[in-house]
């Protein structure tokens, strides 16, 4: 299942089968919806909305709608469940966050204090379950203990201007964290709250950052066009610069192998850089005509799919550096992408800038590439699935790729052909 919150004041609950249709629509709140999340056992769900309120919804009952913790001033900007599902978070713009018992009936808060000159953008459990992190627009991160005491763990102070990205390490011991002070801070949540190291070295904000799969390497992109290799356990000097790229750098991601690393650039390209010789020996896979935002690697590691401000996600593969296929139909950039491998096959999911959340079935047949669009969170969405094109006269080649994309089945006659018009 997927959930999706909208503008017109709704929560609705997705299937994500073949038939991709929506199961239930969940209605009370009075301005738009900023933010879903699911409990872990997959019988509630939380949503937080610009009205203030974080309602709580049950998927088991037929009246559905459980509770409104009430407590916020201002919008309810980011919600999450702790992993035994007994605590709800929410952050605001009120400068709190507020911890909630879920299985206590009258839902009394317990509100972390220090947050005055704060706006709460981000709550995240961690995997322990006893951690909370909280990420400030304010350049700081806060680390909180969950106990009776609600006592800030950590504050993660250091950088002096916005911070643009975190990322856990693998063992979840560590983050990164990026910002527009040109520099990235390794931090530990075991620790005392200052960063382990200062990566130094960018002239220009850092925007892109990610660990090798071993979490022994951090590599950054840049405004400044380059792209950074750093050790995360020897010096805090940048090990290797890569500096083939003739725009800014938005995004970076390793491989499942760590063999590969790929950098997104504002100049349309994509470099792969070979991780396992001295040499570094570079592959540039060119078809997109703008920004590269998001990548992300097949589970295999043999495939990457990439989206852009062209308003495409392409798909190339790692070996040969092929473009594979190109899917479109998105009405703006396509801010963020992930790959799922599951027994049903290959998903991705993306988020773009025109308020649409996606979900894509990849099918391969025989060298063929074949993606279909399952779900959307607009309504207005094109939907084509099971429907035959089979020897249509007239149709072309990009609306025959488009068609194919959300679902559509056979070849269309080319231009020349004789055949049925349907």
């Amino acid at each position: 299942m997927l959930v999706s919150g909208s503008e017109d004041h709704t929560v609705k609950l997705w299937s994500v089968d073949d038939k991709a249709h929506l199961l239930k629509t969940f209605e009370g709140h009075t301005s738009l919806i900023l933010c879903v999340a699911f409990s872990p056992d997959g019988k509630m769900l939380v949503s937080g909305s610009e009205d203030n309120t974080v309602k709580l919804w049950s998927l088991d009952n037929e009246t559905h709608f459980l509770k409104t913790p009430e407590g916020h001033t201002s919008s309810v900007l980011s919600v999450a469940f702790s992993l035994d599902g007994k605590t709800l978070a929410s952050g605001s713009w009120d400068h709190t966050v507020r911890l909630w018992s879920v299985d206590n009936k009258t839902y009394f808060p317990k509100t972390p204090k220090g947050y005055a000159d704060h706006i709460t953008s981000t709550v995240v459990f961690l995997p322990n379950g006893t951690l909370l992190v909280l990420d400030s627009l304010n350049e700081t991160s806060k680390l909180w203990s969950t106990d009776d005491k609600l006592h800030p763990l950590k504050t993660f102070h250091g950088h002096t201007n916005v911070v643009t990205s975190t990322v856990f390490s693998p063992d979840c011991k560590t983050f990164a964290s990026a910002s527009w002070d040109k520099t990235i801070k390794l931090w530990s949540i075991d620790d005392e709250a200052r960063p382990l190291k200062t990566f130094e070295g960018h002239t220009s904000p850092v925007y892109g950052i990610a660990f090798s799969p071993d979490g022994k390497i951090l590599a950054s992109g840049s405004w400044d066009k380059t792209v950074k290799l750093w050790s995360v356990d020897d010096d805090t000097r940048s090990f290797k610069t890569f500096e083939e790229h003739i725009s800014y750098i938005y995004s970076v991601a390793f491989s499942p192998d760590a063999k590969t690393l790929a950098s997104g650039s504002g100049d349309g390209t994509i470099k792969l850089w070979s991780m396992d010789n001295e040499a570094y020996s570079s592959k540039a896979l060119k078809g997109h005509t703008n920004s590269v935002y998001s990548m992300a690697f097949s589970p295999d590691g043999k495939t990457l799919a990439s989206g852009s401000l062209d308003h495409t996600v392409k798909l190339w593969s790692i070996d040969s550096g092929k473009l594979l296929t190109t899917i479109e139909g998105f009405n703006g950039g396509v801010n963020a992408i992930a790959w799922k491998a599951t027994t049903e096959g290959q998903w991705l999911v993306t988020g773009s800038s025109d308020k649409a959340v996606r979900l894509w079935q990849l099918q391969q047949e025989g060298d063929q590439l074949r993606v279909i669009l399952r779900w959307a969170s607009t309504q207005t969405v094109l939907t084509a699935a099971g429907a035959s094109i089979q020897n249509v006269v007239g149709l072309s080649a990009m609306n025959a790729q488009l068609l194919k994309q959300h679902g559509a089945v056979g070849n269309p006659l080319s231009q020349g052909e004789v055949g049925l018009v349907l």
